[in-house]
């Protein structure tokens, strides 16, 4: 069973391509976040009198929650492949935690995609026509209020954007992309499902392993007998403990 079980080993450790790509892929989304972080993060803090950037408090922590994930998907894959029914319960157990880990990650991902939207949203409003009308609305003391509600709302593009706001198609990508990254990661850790004959190499093996322990333990029985030496009867012991 150790013989199979490593050449299942040998056999996934084939898909390196495959991790070597996520992988990468992996990093540049990470990188696309971490702009994303740095564009939006302006503030600052003053530790031991050294200042630093906060984004990049944020973007070390999105890779690494985004990293562990990945390392934690394929830990959960190496479990379902392993042989030992306690392991496969734990495959679950690891999967969720991955998945669960995905979720700061994907959010700044999101956000890396809202704000080239909103900044280009900010700069066709400046000047145009919508713009001019909202204003004329606002300006007009005999609009009705509700219109003039919506104008003021749709001026709010004249502001330039200061905070990420992703829409529900935004959100929707960056979880497809990571979830398709983890799928990658999961995938190349996982060996092939075992085949007929492997199956069958496992059982061989594993009843050739127990009937050399059932041999090897009568060997150790006859020994054990061999030193006590012959069975003779005492009768002066057996009439005393009679008594």
């Amino acid at each position: 069973m150790h013989i199979i079980s490593n050449t299942r080993r040998r056999k996934s450790a084939g898909n390196w391509p495959l991790y070597a790509l996520s992988m990468t892929v992996l990093a540049a989304v990470e990188a696309f976040s971490a702009f994303g972080i740095l564009q939006l993060n302006r503030a600052t803090e003053t530790l031991f009198g050294v200042t630093y950037r906060l984004a990049y408090v944020e973007v070390a922590i999105t890779l690494f929650l985004s990293l562990l994930s990945f390392w934690t998907a394929t830990a959960g894959a190496r479990m379902a492949n392993d042989p030992r029914p306690e392991q496969k319960r734990r495959a679950a157990g690891a999967i969720m935690l991955s998945l669960a880990l995905l979720w700061t990650p994907a959010t700044y991902f999101a956000k890396g995609f809202a704000m080239p939207r909103q900044i280009a949203e900010h700069q066709a409003y400046l000047g145009s026509d919508a713009m001019a009308a909202d204003q004329a609305i606002i300006a007009d003391p005999m609009a009705d209020s509700q219109v003039k509600l919506a104008a003021a709302a749709s001026l709010k593009q004249a502001q330039a954007p200061t905070k990420a706001q992703p829409t529900i198609g935004e959100f929707f990508k960056a979880f497809v992309i990571h979830i398709s990254i983890w799928l990658c990661g999961f995938v190349a850790l996982l060996a092939p499902p075992e085949t007929d004959a492997q199956r069958r190499d496992r059982i061989e093996a594993a009843e050739r392993a127990r009937r050399k322990a059932e041999r090897e333990a009568r060997k150790a029985a006859k020994a054990k007998e061999a030193r006590k030496g012959p069975n003779v009867f005492d009768l002066k012991e057996w009439v005393r403990k009679s008594a």
